[in-house]
């Protein structure tokens, strides 16, 4: 079962959480590549305000928040992965089970 796709109200961590947690659901045959592309588009919808092109994120309460070159690269991944996702139904995006697993170590760094 894919987890849900609203991410804004996520910090990074739990970002990237789901969305391994979407690939392994494919991967694992929960869920079917159409599916796993359609939850890559509303998650990638979900992270964009209406009003602005930046992923928006919730404060933090920690002191041991990332520097913002950290931030902002983790976000590129995020956007990158979620990209590769939203056309992996398309005969010429499809990708491979190795490819996914690479999406999935990306997201690990």
């Amino acid at each position: 079962m894919l987890p849900t796709p609203q991410l804004a109200d996520r910090d990074i961590i739990e970002q990237k959480a789901f969305i391994i947690q979407a690939i392994q659901a494919h991967l694992s045959g929960a869920a079917t590549i159409d599916a796993l592309a359609g939850w890559a588009l509303k998650a990638f919808h979900s992270l964009y305000s209406d009003d602005q092109d930046v992923i928006e994120q919730p404060e933090e309460a920690d002191d041991d928040v990332d520097t913002a070159e950290e931030q902002d690269a983790d976000e590129t991944v995020i956007e990158s992965v979620l990209d590769l996702l939203m056309f992996a139904d398309t005969p010429e995006f499809a990708l491979s089970p190795a490819q996914l697993a690479d999406a999935i170590t990306d997201l690990q760094r």
